[in-house]
């Protein structure tokens, strides 16, 4: 098991049970949709949740990395 930090950027709904200054615990091979499941997102949000895992991309089945950080957020649509 591991410890990382979420943090969450912009209008994305935060678990109660987390706090951004306090790292999580993680399961090897744990994978991010896993993840977003235990911290309380429904699939409806997870649908819509946008991950960066060391500044990078990832969609919800990649499997949460050796990296201190994870970033959530919701993608903001305009014009």
């Amino acid at each position: 098991m591991r410890k990382i930090k979420i943090r969450f950027l912009g209008p994305i709904r935060r678990p109660t049970s987390v706090d951004a200054s306090v790292p999580i615990d993680v399961e090897a091979g744990e994978t991010v949709e896993s993840l977003l499941e235990r911290l309380g997102y429904d699939r409806r949000e997870r649908s819509r949740i946008q991950i960066l895992m060391g500044g990078q991309a990832v969609n919800s089945s990649q499997i949460v990395e050796e990296i201190d950080e994870l970033t959530l957020f919701l993608p903001l649509g305009g014009g």
